[in-house]
């Protein structure tokens, strides 16, 4: 299987990026708008309240894109696919990941609903969107990018 870099960069980095920064352009644009009415001497429960509960909508969709840019997302400014290094071996555990720490990938690789795995091969621990056809167990070889750890192709090691 081969996956593309450029998908990593769209959904690991570049979304993730944008939504962050939306909202702390609204979150910083509700607590300007909260200090005036507190300046003011006009702010209500009403008003607390409304603060409070986007606050808190804020800070979790900030934690997920944010928890996706710090599982790998980040490197992907410092890294291209020129970068990839090569492990072969043996897949030691396949765990599957949250969307919080790896982007919704589903509908380009197809193969199941989860938001990614993370294989094991030889102590080395690499995200891939999908773990396609390959179980515990088996040996292949991977490339994979060093510092966020995104898979570019899992083969078994019987075709390369």
């Amino acid at each position: 299987m081969i996956f593309d870099i450029e998908q990593y960069n769209r959904a690991a980095l570049v979304v993730p990026l944008i939504i962050a920064i939306f909202f702390v352009c609204i979150f910083l644009d509700g607590l300007i708008h909260f200090v005036k009415l507190i300046k003011a001497k006009n702010q209500t429960k009403r008003d607390l309240l409304i603060f409070l509960l986007s606050f808190l909508m804020i800070f979790i969709f900030w934690g997920q894109s944010f928890g996706v840019l710090l599982n790998g997302g980040m490197y992907l400014f410092f890294e291209n696919s020129g970068d990839a290094v090569c492990v072969e071996g043996e897949i030691t555990e396949i765990e599957d990941l949250s969307q919080s720490k790896f982007p919704k990938m589903k509908n380009e690789y197809g193969y199941d609903n989860k938001n990614g795995v993370m294989i094991t091969v030889n102590g080395v621990k690499c995200q891939a969107p999908t773990r396609g056809k390959f179980e515990v167990g088996d040996t292949v070889k991977v490339y994979y990018l060093p510092r966020s750890r995104y898979v570019l192709s899992i083969f078994p090691a019987s075709e390369t």
